[in-house]
This record gives C-alpha cells, sequence and structure tokens, in this order.
C-alpha cells in the first residue's frame, strides 16, 4: 500500500488515469460513436473515456510492482507531455465541431456562394450543387408548438408520441416576435431569419407522420422531426410563396417563351422574376423591371436532374 502513496507513483496513477480518460474520450469522437444522438451524444463520449480511464487505471496499480521507480519518473515525464498534446487535440477537435458563426442564430447562406456566414436581410438561399434539393421545405409551427422534438432515428411503424426525443429546438416569445432560446450545437437550417419570424428546414424523406430534415446544411446532417408540428411545402408550393427568384446559370437556364427546351428567348429586360405557376420541371415568372412594373411573362426551368437552378428570395 505505502508505493503507492509515494509521490511519483501517485502520480503516475493520476497521470495514466487522465490520460487514457482524455484518449478514450477523443477516440470514440473521432470515430463517430456518438454521432446523431442528440443529447446523449456528450454523456456517450465521456463513458467511453471513463472506462478506458477505469481500466488503464487497474493495469497501472498492477504495472508499479514491476517498474523501477526511476522508470516511473520518467514515464510520468513523458505522460504529463502526451497529456498535454491529448489536451489541445481535445480543443480542436470542439473548436472544428462548433466553429464561430456556426451556432444557432449566427448563419444563414450567402446570396452568391452558399456559404454560412453571419445572418444578413437577404434571403436569396441557394441549394449547393453536391447536395440534393430533397422533396420540399418544413416550416415549424412555433405559434402553436413552442418545441420542435428531433427523434434520431425513430421506429416509423409508431406515432411519435411512442418515442422519447433526442434533442429539441425551443421557441420563444419576445416583444418583437419569436426568437429561437435553445438548439443544438450543430442546428444549421436552411433559412433562419427570426428577426421575421420565418424557419425552414429542407425536407428529404416523407412519412404519414414523420419528416426527415437537413438539420445541418454544411455538413448534410439529418434527422426526424413529427410531421404535424408544422407545414410541409413541397417545392412548387413553396416556390409559388417566395418573392423572387433567379436563374444560376443565366445561358443555360434562359427564360424562354414556352415551358420547353427548344422555345424561344424572351427578348424582355426586367430585374425581377415573380414565380406565377410551377409546370413540371418548369417555373412561369412574371417580368418585373426596377419599379415592380410588369413587362410580360416567361418560363424557366426550376430543377434539373434533382436539383435546384434558381435561387430564390423570400423578400426581396
Amino acid at each position: 500500500m505505502k508505493q503507492y502513496l509515494k509521490p511519483a507513483n501517485f502520480i503516475y496513477l493520476i497521470l495514466v488515469a487522465l490520460l487514457f480518460f482524455i484518449l478514450g474520450a477523443l477516440i470514440s469522437s473521432l470515430l463517430g460513436v456518438a454521432k446523431d444522438q442528440g443529447l446523449a451524444a456528450g454523456a456517450i463520449v465521456v463513458g467511453y473515456g471513463v472506462i478506458t480511464g477505469i481500466v488503464a487505471l487497474f493495469l497501472a496499480l498492477i504495472s508499479l510492482r514491476f517498474i523501477p521507480s526511476r522508470m516511473i519518473v520518467k514515464i510520468n515525464y513523458f505522460f504529463t507531455l502526451a497529456l498535454m498534446v491529448f489536451i489541445a487535440l481535445l480543443f480542436l477537435k470542439i473548436s472544428k465541431g462548433n466553429p464561430a458563426g456556426k451556432g444557432l442564430s449566427y448563419v444563414s447562406t450567402d446570396n452568391s456562394t452558399g456559404v454560412m456566414q453571419l445572418i444578413e436581410p437577404s434571403t436569396r438561399i441557394p441549394i449547393e450543387e453536391n447536395s440534393g434539393m430533397g422533396l420540399g421545405m418544413f416550416f415549424p409551427a412555433f405559434l402553436d408548438n413552442p418545441v420542435l422534438y428531433f427523434y434520431g432515428i425513430p421506429n416509423l411503424l409508431k406515432t411519435p408520441d411512442d418515442h422519447t426525443p433526442t434533442d429539441s429546438l425551443v421557441f420563444t416569445r419576445t416583444e418583437l416576435g419569436y426568437e429561437i432560446s435553445y438548439a443544438p450545437p450543430w442546428f444549421v437550417p436552411a433559412i433562419l431569419k427570426m428577426d421575421y419570424d420565418v424557419m425552414y428546414l429542407r425536407v428529404l424523406a416523407v412519412h404519414e407522420n414523420f419528416l426527415e430534415v437537413t438539420v445541418n446544411e454544411s455538413n448534410d446532417q439529418t434527422d426526424w422531426i413529427n410531421r404535424w408540428q408544422g407545414t410541409l411545402y413541397y417545392w412548387p408550393d413553396f416556390l409559388l410563396r417566395v418573392n423572387s427568384v433567379e436563374q444560376t446559370d443565366c445561358e443555360t437556364n434562359p427564360v424562354r417563351v414556352r415551358p420547353l427546351s427548344y422555345a424561344g428567348l424572351v427578348m424582355a429586360r426586367f430585374s425581377y422574376l415573380k414565380p406565377v405557376q410551377v409546370k413540371q420541371n418548369w417555373l412561369q415568372v412574371e417580368l418585373l423591371d426596377e419599379k415592380l412594373n410588369s413587362n410580360g411573362f416567361g418560363w424557366i426551368q426550376w430543377n434539373k436532374m434533382g436539383k435546384l437552378t434558381i435561387r430564390y428570395s423570400l423578400f426581396s
């Protein structure tokens, strides 16, 4: 018992426990063992760290009987250095997982590049080229349901009431409207502009009671929500709700006189395109000048092979 209380040996045991706790947590996090686990993710990572630390501590207690005291001192120096390295890696992992500007209420999508940035007044949103457009957009009914629950991977044979949520989004009413008072650190929706009480999630799959939505547009992370906690707008319905649209490539997708790829081009000048009706892959638009006077109508292709070929703006 006395040998365990020697300063060098005691420090050795502490260093082993701390080092392997951090190592276990770091490796489990890097391997993604807690991915998409919501509120349980932190506890899972810590649990792996605790188990690894306890096992390492048990082996360290046994090893003290066989390692000379001088060697313990050298090992302590090495473990101290390793501990500092692992702590640095852990902080790097945390900062990488939640970089500046990626958190709730601070992100939007740049009008032209699709890069996440601080929220700007404009809400002209492009969908990334490497990301499928999905089926449409979901608008949460936060006026009636102040909490939007996430269900991880639900059993689709059961109702949402039969599930325990893995995380949530909490809306709070203020004097100016609504704000999000809590959200998971990974939450980056397609559209977030709470000063206008507007938030949309891109829908990827539709079930009788559930929707699979993209909850992080920067890495395509998805989750499942209760379909009846808001309104689902399929793309045609959603596009008819926006204020204006524009082509991502005017040369390959010009304004045509008819909804046909070989139809003639519209020659009238315009500053804005206002959606009028959707017909299959084509969107009829009204041509508006800078003073919002109408210069006629035309057609543009709004999607091609499952990807949007337009940008849209909700308020301008």
